[in-house]
């Protein structure tokens, strides 16, 4: 059930590109999440994923694996 119910937010949330914008930070240093190139935007929404499905630590770890993967191989700049 909690599946149908996420794949419809997500959806909702790709048709109505004008709400506000989603946020990550602190005040002093907010991210605009919707102006992330997609491939890091894909990679944050996998990230709230394993949170939501394990823990955390684990979100943490994959987003931190994977930025410094993709660092290392030269896609971020």
């Amino acid at each position: 059930m909690q599946a149908g119910k996420h794949v419809e937010e997500r959806a909702e949330s790709k048709n109505n590109k004008q709400e506000e914008p989603k946020t990550l930070g602190e005040e002093e240093a907010k991210v605009d999440l919707n102006r992330l190139p997609k491939p890091v935007e894909r990679v944050w929404e996998r990230t709230q994923e394993i949170a939501e499905e394990h823990n955390a630590l684990a979100a943490f770890y994959f987003l931190l694996y994977t930025l410094l993967g993709a660092e290392a191989a030269g896609f971020l700049l």
